[in-house]
């Protein structure tokens, strides 16, 4: 029995229950989806880390793109199976990138390039969020306007954490701050990206790959 079977075999019975519209059930059987999918996710992706000596990266990146990912939307492969390989193919990327890539940053460009990150996060959210999916219809402005309200919340979250760890790798030094800051950015601008078109082309691209690979 696939994700998709599952999560909608529990949203229905839970929508019958409560007495919910299709589309709020199909809300339910969207998040449920996204708790499975994430957990399995999680699991593989940890699995990597553990591999590739990335582990506090890729998890960071990962989890925090995930639960924006809950209501923001944003584009899907055809496939859990897909979606969870591409996903973990993009962490990975981003976690070699927060590893070797920022190591020499100074303690003041890190200060510019999360303000621009975290400037552009808000200006995609704002212009997209949320964005929504087959499994995902958004007709209801309430539903939208309530997904957007939580996403912007989160998004507040994010950059409060963000701003506290910068600040204690600024006054402490100690690497790992500096690691969860840019790691925590990382997947903030992951998930804002898969809001966008040049997302869809990326995706549509790796369709093509997985067509060819029978994946």
């Amino acid at each position: 029995m696939g994700i998709e079977t599952v999560s909608k075999s529990i949203s229905n019975k839970m929508g019958q229950r409560l007495n919910k519209s299709e589309e709020e059930v199909a809300v339910l059987n969207y998040g449920l989806f996204i708790l499975i999918h994430t957990s399995i996710a999680i699991i593989s992706t940890f699995v990597v880390g553990i591999l590739t000596n990335t582990l506090i990266e890729i998890m960071i990146i990962s989890i925090i793109a995930a639960l924006l990912k809950r209501y923001s939307g944003g584009v899907h492969s055809s496939s859990p199976s897909r979606c969870l390989i591409t996903g973990i193919i993009f962490s990975l990327f981003l976690a070699m990138v927060c590893k070797f890539g920022f190591y020499k940053v100074s303690n003041m460009n890190l200060g510019i390039i999360l303000i621009l990150g975290i400037m552009l996060s808000y200006f995609i959210l704002y212009r997209k969020c949320p964005v929504p999916c087959a499994n995902k219809p958004l007709k209801k402005e309430s539903t939208r306007k309530k997904l957007r309200k939580n996403a912007f919340k989160l998004i507040n979250i994010y950059t409060g954490i963000i701003i506290i760890f910068y600040l204690l790798n600024i006054y402490t030094g100690v690497v790992v701050f500096k690691t969860i800051t840019v790691s925590i950015l990382l997947g903030v601008l992951l998930q804002v990206f898969s809001l966008t078109k040049a997302a869809e082309l990326t995706i549509g691209g790796f369709e093509l790959i997985y067509n060819i690979f029978k994946i």
